[in-house]
């Protein structure tokens, strides 16, 4: 009884919705309208068909955000590999609709080769919301996409390719910005604010994408970890969709892709090939996870959401300090403050603190460490065996259900030993 009445709510709060759009956009509104009752209504039946089905195959529908990067790629990845590692129960017939604009269309190109996808699933979306028991038909994203407590996604392969003529194409456009074949390079990407402004300008006039300024960094910062990968015989690049600064690197390895005709095909084909990814918490960050693409974290704002899964990545966090006496903020004080989880400056308001960004020491530090480690040059000594064991003894308190497969930055953790107490 209650579901139905849910189910009737939700009904009448729909109708009520046309109504006022209607009314506000005129005949125009209306025939939109008319549509979507036509299309839903014709969508109820494949609806009945996959309650009938259930018993048999579960149907399940959900729609893919396409509009920024991170949300195109790491959810879909994320789900595809948990369902693949069993958690998701029995084999499903999976159905899914974009949800637009696309911010790749590369990454459509590559998605429409391993799912079932179509424009008409969106109706069926639609209808299904509408009758009872529909929540037995969706897809169950994650709520928290960037999370993978149960490492499914260092369990299976990554579920995109390129095809000949695209890996063909890759390295001629690698010839292009002047990268030899089998020539060794690594990407690196600072989150600024450029992105959104460009693209989603109308938000911008009353600075609601400001909330998420805290997460941004400085590219020259990277520098000098580019520079020194250099010299160990790598190409660098600088990668981004839109940026704020030009790169003033002084060297020929160190390119700014970014702003040397960077294509949506190359962002994914440059995070899915190079050797490893530096990169701060921001969207371009799914596609080196999408490809299993070993990432240098760097400015990782979000201590509760660190990315714990990955065997071939290393982090390191932004420090917190406290703005009433201007003390940096353990990690024990951050997490049992719940403050370990920031997504929106307002926390940082609340709370009377300030976000520290990497200096370019330790992003450099973590740079070469994860070049050692990548090609087995590092060897742990028992201070850092010590250390990473009493981080992740602090992380295990409060993510209990989480796999921990990663490591925190170890030449950051000897100069922050102190965060630990």
């Amino acid at each position: 009884m209650a579901n139905r009445q849910i189910s009737q709510i939700k009904s009448m709060r729909f109708l009520l919705r046309q109504k006022d759009a209607i009314k506000r956009g005129g005949v125009r509104a209306l025939m939109r309208r008319l549509w979507i009752v036509f299309a839903t209504g014709l969508a109820i039946i494949p609806v009945i068909a996959m309650r009938l089905l259930r018993p048999i195959i579960p149907i399940r529908v959900g729609g893919i955000r396409g509009d920024r990067i991170g949300h195109f790629l790491q959810p879909v990845e994320l789900y595809l590999s948990q369902r693949d590692t069993g958690l998701w129960g029995r084999k499903t017939l999976d159905l899914f609709y974009y949800d637009l604009p696309i911010c790749n269309h590369q990454v459509k190109k590559m998605w429409d080769r391993v799912l079932r996808t179509s424009s008409g699933f969106k109706w069926i979306g639609k209808a299904n919301q509408l009758l009872p028991g529909g929540s037995s038909h969706l897809i169950p994203w994650m709520s928290e996409p960037d999370l993978d407590p149960e490492a499914s996604l260092a369990q299976v392969q990554t579920h995109l390719w390129f095809t000949p003529e695209e890996e063909h194409k890759g390295l001629c456009e690698l010839a292009r910005l002047g990268i030899p074949e089998n020539a060794p390079f690594v990407c690196f990407h600072a989150r600024d604010p450029s992105y959104l402004d460009a693209t989603y300008p109308p938000l911008t006039t009353t600075g609601s994408w400001r909330y998420h300024d805290f997460r941004d960094s400085n590219i020259e910062d990277y520098l000098d970890a580019a520079s020194m990968l250099v010299d160990r015989g790598y190409f660098a690049l600088r990668t981004g969709a839109v940026v704020e600064k030009r790169l003033a690197a002084g060297r020929p390895n160190i390119i700014d892709y970014a702003n040397m005709g960077r294509t949506e095909f190359m962002d994914v084909y440059l995070g899915a090939k190079c050797k490893f990814y530096i990169v701060s918490t921001t969207g371009i960050n799914a596609i080196p996870v999408a490809f299993r693409t070993p990432i240098a974290y760097v400015n990782w704002h979000a201590i509760q959401h660190a990315p714990t899964w990955d065997k071939n990545s290393l982090f390191i966090p932004m420090k917190i300090r406290s703005k009433k006496d201007g003390r940096i903020m353990g990690y024990r004080e951050i997490l049992d403050l719940g403050i370990g989880h920031f997504q929106a400056a307002n926390y940082l308001e609340e709370f009377n603190v300030e976000m520290v960004e990497n200096t370019s020491e330790e992003i450099t530090a973590l740079t070469l460490e994860m070049d050692d480690r990548l090609n087995n040059r590092w060897t742990n000594t028992d201070e850092d065996e010590d250390l990473q064991r009493k981080f992740w003894s602090i992380m295990r308190e409060y993510l209990p259900d989480h796999v921990f497969n990663s490591k925190i930055g170890a030449e950051f953790l000897r100069q922050n030993r102190e965060l630990l107490d």
